[in-house]
């Protein structure tokens, strides 16, 4: 095996890359301080989240929280990102020779992808 690119392995067999054991634990720490952001905010809202409780859920220090996110706006920039690439996702497979139904056809995916978010935090992530 050879690193060829940062976080990342190749390996010989294969030809393929994978994720090195820091970049898998690196990807496991953003995960948990992401979901316990997504938890804090839910339970209390955006603006009174505190990264006190956000990081104690996580179980990180506080440097942790800002390695990955500088401000609590950038999880829910990533919530965003999130969001985009479920609903670009779906909007793969759709096709129609018309414009019409693939018009109509996208905004049933659009609407179908926000229906299962929680209101407040879509519309706090919405005004980032």
């Amino acid at each position: 095996m050879s690193v060829n690119e940062p976080g990342r392995v190749k390996s010989e067999e294969a030809g393929e890359y994978r994720a090195s054991n820091r970049e898998r634990q690196r990807l496991e720490t953003r995960r948990r301080v992401y979901d316990a952001a997504m938890a804090e905010f839910r339970a209390v809202g955006v603006a009174a989240a505190q990264i006190e409780d956000i990081i104690k859920a996580a179980g990180v220090a506080r440097g942790t929280f800002y390695n990955h996110y500088p401000t609590k706006e950038h999880v829910l920039l990533e919530y965003v990102e999130r969001l985009q690439q479920k609903a670009a996702d779906r909007l793969v497979g759709l096709t129609a020779e018309a414009p019409r139904p693939f018009f109509r056809g996208a905004v049933d995916v659009l609407l179908d992808v926000v229906a299962q978010e929680d209101p407040a935090i879509l519309r706090e992530a919405l005004s980032v």
